[in-house]
């Protein structure tokens, strides 16, 4: 499957993914469906859209920093969206999947960044 992702230089850029069957894909399908509901087009990059005067526009930082915030306090932890992406790789790495593969999944130059060589 692709997915429209942050790397390479350049944000947007296909890459192909490994899907977590169990964790990860079941809520993205969800948030997928909500979106095509909502009418966000399907060539809409961001992942957290708003809309504005009848149109679909990314949701601002401000926002989200506010939904992370609340997340955190529900959840009792520091909360940040950027966490996502370190659970993403961590579950990758579970799932056997060599850190030279998941630095291209995500898009890094080098896999010191995967933490594990």
């Amino acid at each position: 499957e692709k997915m429209k992702t942050k790397g390479r230089g350049q944000q947007g850029k296909l890459l192909e993914r490994y899907v977590l069957a169990n964790k990860f894909k079941k809520y993205f399908d969800l948030w997928e469906e909500e979106r095509k509901k909502l009418g966000v087009p399907e060539d809409m990059d961001e992942m957290f859209v708003v809309r504005r005067n009848g149109e679909f526009v990314p949701m601002q930082e401000t926002t989200l920093d506010s939904y992370a915030k609340t997340f955190g306090k529900m959840l009792n932890v520091d909360f940040y969206f950027h966490c996502l992406r370190h659970n993403f790789t961590t579950e990758l790495l579970r799932t056997g999947i060599p850190s030279e593969v998941v630095k291209e999944i995500v898009g890094w130059s080098s896999t010191d960044m995967v933490g594990v060589n």
